[in-house]
């Protein structure tokens, strides 16, 4: 009888391998339910032995047979039954055993229940996020496949996705859901499995704790073309943990317990796999008990691409294991010791790249590999053993395929290959180190993705092709080939740039790359735009054209996909909004890893939120956006008034009180990020402006915390100007606090009790604090973290530009600038501090100067301060005192010693004005006065009166109970920068005994 073998790389099954008894040949032919097969693709090796199908499909389903025959006769064998199960999420009428379309199950679990062993699980696009089985009764999986089949999608892993669930308050906790668990010989074949999570790190470790994404009973259970992205397990294996992975993906996933273990994959087989932007561990100290393996701990890898991998001790691309033709680089090790830092610890390694690795906390040059034996490996630096070389792999922008003059090229050893290299091409004999093997052929290395924004309101397509140069690239939209004509450029090289992009150019795109030696098509990119306009005359779903465009902006979102964008039109958006935690209302959520951005920028775009009208802080409160999912971008916004509740989670810095503007998630591995925005006047009980996330090329400006972080709280800021903020406590982060701060400016953020004293970061007074600043201008820079700081004065000109003559220009390390600056001008390189270019070129067009100072009037002795408004777009600016001062900011403060009238200048420059524009203002300097007690009054219960005060002066009112010597006065009020006129004061506590009062006046506190 043939046997029935399911198979897992490829997916499919076999049948055949049974005993034949003759000692003549033998031809074989193929049957189906009663119809001769052909070799079709589908279908191979029909007229051999053993019958062959790639995949499987429904029709798949039937009764097989062969014939065999020689000289002698003719036989027939007995028959072997194919039964096929169909899944679709959208299903009308599910029926079990759902052996068609019609009667298709809806939920995954309930086909498998169906199926015996053998059988075929097929299954049709859709997102597969209800329904689940408990293997353990610990922890539900959201597919348990507790049977020897094969779960199979229709369409591949992009269209259908099986989707776990992460604990609301932990990640991996009790509420977390794993996406599959597999027994012996399963197998699953072309899913996305995604935001999978494991039960929480306690006691001995246990395999409810394991494998996030997928856990197998043991490493016989197959996973084949699988994408497996954001999964956590709370020990080992974040993605995968015991199984063997074929032909997948594995990217941005976590292991996060104090000893987690294997980010991407652990206790696994890999063959053909790229494993890229994984981690273990959590929090930013190395933990020698735990926390290695970022993309593989204890594995056995084959042919396999090891990428931009993270951990926070050791082995950052691997740890341990056997690594047979891999390509290891652009890992990060945490660790501060050369072995813990090694990307690749304690493996044994053949025809393996391990190039270009680093750790983040220390200089040592060793951090590559540590403890491992190699053979035939290429590594820096030169590894003992047989074959190894020590040279640049000369590995192409992918840093996965070679390039044509690679020393690695026929540099590996032959008799330890196997199947074919990553991309499915042969091995040449001697092989190349690493898992690419060059041949003149294009071929196709990442396929084509697009980014936002660059240049300024453009789109960038990308492609990295290998072969024999040169290559040339053909792009077509919807199957039709493009052409340079202002709106697109660079159409016949590897990046197409569609600029000032709008819905028109939502759709499919392709590249066809060829040389002289053949043609390698990619796969094709869909880009889907969804508008918003608040003027929009007809808002209809999917909001797809100008025309039907939403009127606000969350309506755009909610028919979103992730990967969509949503392009949004000059307006104040001030309505609509959505609750996330607890009770406070977002303008704006971005639950899903979309980007919205603004067509024209901050400046004529804003989200705004709400003050509550009695606190700020309160139940009327809105805030102005939160960033929830990972992947969610908000660019070119201006987001103001946003505010949160006073009360509900203060203790935990959580989304009730946190994120005035913004508010992103604070998993760690939940990367929201905001960029080329203006946020101002917003309030938190926590980060004013900003919690969590990241925040790019922005400005942040009189946003106010009362606790810390006025500015910023634990938020990544990359060349940000944050300037005004204030705190309501001392030493409290007026600016930043608890963040991460590189290429920015920080400057006059202040506490503002009991003075305004300056507070731009935490610490302040020199001591060790949270933040960590790198090539930055803060004020001071004594006991600051970080590295290449500087405090001088950054002669901002406004808000944000700089001075031509900044000391910021070309200050900043090109390693941290991203993107454009705030006015969508390109980074230099090295690139400025703060959120400005300056660009002399474009330092152009009319200048007017709109006033000068708040105020006219001043005390002698009182430092005022001055601060020009103009409008265009200057390259310098200088304010001069009529006694010979001057200052390079659009602000400056300045003491006069004397009574009188003086007179201030400002001045504007720029290459149209090099003589300057300019306008005066007269200010009158008044000596302190000698304060007056009035209208003395007794009320009915407590002692009233009054006095002139002056604009500016400080005032401490006292009292005492007895003037006899020696006098004990009693501090009754202060009042700093009084605002001037006539003051109240009042003392309740005052009886029928004698009691006396005195004010004094002041210019210093």
């Amino acid at each position: 009888m043939p046997q029935f073998n399911l198979t897992g790389n490829p997916a499919g099954f076999t049948i055949g391998n049974f005993p034949l008894q003759s000692s003549l040949s033998c031809s074989f032919f193929w049957f189906k339910d009663g119809v001769l097969l052909q070799d079709d693709g589908h279908f191979s090796s029909t007229q051999t032995a053993t019958l062959t199908a790639i995949g499987a499909k429904l029709a798949d389903a039937g009764i097989y047979q062969v014939m065999v025959s020689n000289a002698l006769g003719t036989v027939l064998s007995s028959t072997v039954k194919v039964v096929v199960h169909c899944v679709g999420a959208a299903g009308a009428n599910p029926l079990s055993p759902y052996l068609n379309w019609s009667t298709a199950a809806t939920n995954i679990q309930d086909a498998i229940a169906a199926s015996a062993v053998n059988d075929i699980v097929l299954v049709t696009n859709g997102l597969y996020n209800s329904g689940g089985k408990s293997m353990d009764s610990i922890i539900t999986n959201r597919v348990s496949i507790d049977k020897a089949i094969l779960v199979q999608s229709v369409n591949g892993a992009n269209a259908t996705i099986i989707q776990g669930a992460l604990d609301s308050t932990s990640t991996n906790g009790p509420g977390a859901i794993r996406c599959v668990w597999m027994t012996n010989n399963a197998i699953i074949s072309g899913f996305t499995l995604y935001g999978g999570a494991t039960r929480t790190a306690t006691g001995s470790p246990n395999s409810s704790m394991k494998g996030g994404g997928v856990l197998g009973s043991s490493n016989n259970a197959t996973v084949y073309g699988c994408t497996i992205a954001q999964n956590f397990a709370a020990t080992s294996g974040g993605g995968a943990y015991n199984v063997t992975l074929n032909n997948c993906l594995i990217t941005g996933n976590w292991a996060v317990g104090a000893s987690g273990t294997g980010g991407g994959a652990a206790s696994c087989n890999l063959n053909d796999c790229i494993i890229t932007t994984n981690t273990a561990g959590y929090g930013t100290v190395a933990n020698t008990g735990g926390f290695t393996g970022g993309g593989a701990d204890q594995c056995n890898l084959k042919n396999c691409f090891v990428g931009q991998n993270s951990s926070f001790s050791y082995g950052s691309g691997a740890n341990g294991g056997t690594l047979i033709n891999c390509t290891l680089t652009a890992n990060t090790s945490f660790s501060s010791s050369t072995g813990y830092g090694a990307a690749v610890y304690g493996a044994k390694l053949t025809n393996c790249i391990v190039f270009g690795n680093f750790s983040q906390l220390s200089l040592y040059p060793n951090t590559n590999y540590a403890n491992c034996t190699m053979a035939y490996c290429c590594a820096d630096p030169l590894p003992s053993g047989i074959g190894n070389i020590g040279l640049n792999p000369q590995l192409i922008g992918d840093n996965l395929h070679l390039s044509a003059t690679s020393p690695c090229i026929g540099a590996g050893l032959s008799n330890v290959v196997s199947g074919v290299d990553i991309d499915g091409q042969p091995w040449n004999n001697p092989p190349a180190i690493g898992c690419d093997e060059w041949h003149s052929i294009p071929v196709i290395g990442f396929q084509p993705g697009f980014q936002i924004d660059s240049p300024a309101h453009g789109l960038t397509f990308n492609v990295i092709a290998a072969g024999q140069t040169p290559l040339t690239y053909f792009w077509n939209k919807d199957g039709i080939p493009m052409q340079d004509d202002g709106h697109h450029d660079h159409s016949s090289t590897s990046a197409l740039i569609v600029n000032n992009f709008g819905p028109e150019d939502a759709g499919l795109y392709q590249v066809v790359v060829s040389n002289a030696f053949g043609i390698a098509t990619s796969v094709v990119t869909q880009v889907a735009i969804h508008v918003v306009n608040l003027a929009s005359p007809n808002p209809t779903v999917p909001y797809a054209t100008w025309t039907t465009a939403a009127t606000n902006i969350q309506d755009a979102i909610n028919t979103a996909s992730s990967g969509d964008i949503v392009l949004v039109t000059n307006g104040i958006y001030a309505t609509g909004g959505k609750i996330v935690d607890g009770n406070l209302t977002n303008r704006v959520v971005l639950d899903k890893a979309i980007t919205v951005i603004s067509v024209n920028g901050w400046s004529k775009t804003i989200i705004q939120g709400a003050w509550d009208p009695i606190m700020t802080n309160g139940p009327g409160a809105v805030r102005c956006a939160y960033l929830l999912a990972n992947g969610a971008m908000l660019t070119g916004f201006t987001l103001q008034d946003g505010a949160t509740r006073a009360t509900g989670d203060i203790s935990t810095a959580g989304p009730l009180e946190s994120g005035g503007a913004i508010f992103c998630n604070p998993n760690p591995a939940f990367n929201g990020i905001a960029a080329n925005c203006m946020l101002s006047n917003n309030s938190a009980i926590y980060g004013g402006g900003i919690i969590y996330g990241t925040l790019n090329n922005s400005v942040v400006v009189d946003n106010w915390a009362t606790q810390m972080g006025g500015g910023a709280f634990e938020t990544l800021l990359n060349n940000c100007t944050v300037e005004y903020n204030l705190t309501l406590q001392t030493h409290s982060g007026a600016g930043t606090y608890g963040s991460t701060v590189r290429n920015s400016i920080v400057v006059n953020n202040h506490a503002q009790p009991p003075i305004n004293q300056l507070d731009n970061h935490d610490p302040i007074m020199g001591l060790v604090g949270t933040d960590k600043y790198y090539s930055s201008c803060t004020s001071p820079t004594l006991g600051l973290s970080g590295a290449n700081n500087i405090n001088v004065d950054p002669q901002i000109l406004d808000l944000f530009h700089l001075s031509i003559a900044s000391p910021c220009r070309g200050a900043g390390n090109g390693l941290y600038a991203n993107g454009t600056d705030i006015d969508g001008e390109i980074w230099t390189n090295p690139p400025s501090m703060g959120c400005d270019e300056v660009i002399a070129a474009n330092l152009i067009g009319p200048l007017s100067i709109d006033s000068i100072s708040y105020q006219d009037h001043a005390l002698v002795n009182r430092s005022v301060y001055f601060y020009g408004f103009y409008s265009g777009r200057a390259a310098s600016t200088v304010l001069t005192f009529d006694d010979g001062t001057t200052a390079t900011n659009s602000g400056a403060w300045h003491t006069w010693t004397n009574s009188g009238d003086y007179t201030v200048s400002f001045t504007v420059y720029n290459n149209d004005n090099p003589s300057g524009v300019s306008s005066d203002i007269v200010m009158h300097v008044e000596p302190l006065k000698v304060p007056q007690i009035q209208s003395m009054t007794w009320m009915t219960n407590q002692f009233q009166f009054q006095f002139i005060a002056q604009t500016n002066a400080n005032y401490f009112i006292q009292f005492t109970t007895n003037l006899e010597s020696p006098v004990a006065w009693q501090m009754l009020q202060n009042i700093y920068y009084s605002p001037g006129g006539t003051i109240q004061i009042s003392d309740p506590a005052a009886t029928n005994a004698a009691r006396f009062y005195r004010v004094s006046a002041t210019t210093t506190p």
